[in-house]
C-alpha cells in the first residue's frame, strides 16, 4: 500500500496495540503480515500476546521499538531485507521467548555488526532456525566482557557476514552452545583456533554439519577430530587456501560428505600441493 505514510503506519500499529487492552481476552491476532510495506519503525505491540507469526519483512525498518519479551511465544519471526542495527531485550535479557516450537527467527540482510546477545546455550528449548547471514557482523555481542549466554538451534546461519575467526561457540563449559547445523559461508574466516572446541562435549558433539566455504582457512585446529565432533555428518571446505588435504574429520565415523574442492590462495591461483591417497 503505497499511498500509507511512515507515521500513518506507525500510528495504526500504535493503534492496534492499544485497542488489544480494551477486550477482555486481549486481542486474537496470531498472525500479522506486513511485507513490503515500508515504515522505519516497529512500534510497540507486545500486547498482541498471541500473535505467534510477524512478517515483516522489506519494510525498510531501522528500528524495532520493544522487545516482545520472554514470554512471548513466537512460531515464525520474519524480518529479512531490513536495516535493523541491534534488538532491545526485557530486564531478562530476552528480545523474544525461546521454545521448541519456534521455527523460524530471520534477520537475514540487515545491519547487524554483532550477533545479539538473546538466546541461552542452557535452555531447556531449542530454537529450529536462526538466520543473520548477510549481515555486517564481525563479533559476537557479549564475548569480550563474558556476557554471552550461547545459543541452543538446530540451524544458525551467520553466512556471508565480516567474521575473521571462527566464533568462539563452544569454548565455554558453562554457556556454550547446541547447535545441529553451522553456516559460516562467505565470511573471510583466517583461522580456527583449538580454543574454540575446547568445551562442554555434551553440546558440542550435537554439531552434525558445518559450512565454512569460501572462507580464507589454510589449517583445522588438531581437535578437529571424532573426539570433538563424534557425530558430524557433514564439512564443506572448499574454496579456501588449503595446500594439503586435511584428514583430521576423517576418523568422524558419521563423515558422510566431505567437500574440498577449489582451494586458491590470496591471488587466486590453485595452491593444493599433496592430495589424499589410499
Amino acid at each position: 500500500n503505497r499511498n500509507v505514510t511512515n507515521d500513518a503506519m506507525i500510528a495504526g500499529l500504535t493503534n492496534l496495540n492499544v485497542k488489544a487492552l480494551e477486550k477482555p481476552d486481549g486481542s486474537m491476532l496470531q498472525m500479522l503480515y506486513l511485507p513490503a510495506q515500508k515504515f522505519e519503525e516497529l512500534p510497540d505491540l507486545t500486547n498482541l500476546k498471541r500473535m505467534g507469526l510477524l512478517n515483516i519483512q522489506s519494510c525498510g525498518i531501522r528500528r524495532i521499538k520493544t522487545a516482545f519479551g520472554k514470554d512471548h511465544l513466537f512460531k515464525q519471526f520474519l524480518a529479512p531485507d531490513n536495516k535493523i542495527s541491534s534488538l532491545p531485550v526485557d530486564v531478562d535479557g530476552y528480545f523474544v521467548g525461546l521454545h521448541n516450537n519456534f521455527e523460524t527467527l530471520d534477520f537475514s540482510y540487515n545491519e547487524f555488526t554483532e550477533l545479539p546477545n538473546i538466546f541461552d546455550g542452557n535452555s531447556i528449548f531449542t530454537v529450529n532456525s536462526i538466520s543473520f547471514a548477510n549481515n555486517k557482523i564481525s563479533k559476537i555481542q557479549g564475548q569480550e566482557d563474558g556476557s554471552w549466554k550461547g545459543v541452543k538451534a538446530t540451524i544458525l546461519a551467520l553466512g556471508y557476514n565480516q567474521l575473521t575467526e571462527f566464533p568462539q561457540f563452544f569454548n565455554d563449559n558453562e554457556t556454550c552452545s547446541q547447535i545441529g547445523y553451522l553456516q559460516l559461508q562467505g565470511n573471510g574466516i583466517v583461522s580456527f583456533p583449538e580454543k574454540a572446541l575446547e568445551g562442554d562435549r555434551k553440546k558440542i558433539q550435537h554439531l552434525q554439519s558445518i559450512d565454512l566455504s569460501m572462507n580464507k582457512l589454510t589449517e583445522l585446529p588438531n581437535n578437529f577430530s571424532a573426539l570433538s565432533l563424534p557425530y558430524l555428518y557433514g564439512l564443506d571446505l572448499s574454496r579456501n587456501r588449503f595446500e594439503s588435504f586435511q584428514f583430521k574429520p576423517l576418523n568422524c565415523a558419521s563423515l558422510t560428505t566431505y567437500i574440498f574442492r577449489g582451494q586458491r590462495d590470496a591471488k587466486g591461483n590453485r595452491c593444493m600441493k599433496q592430495w589424499p591417497t589410499g
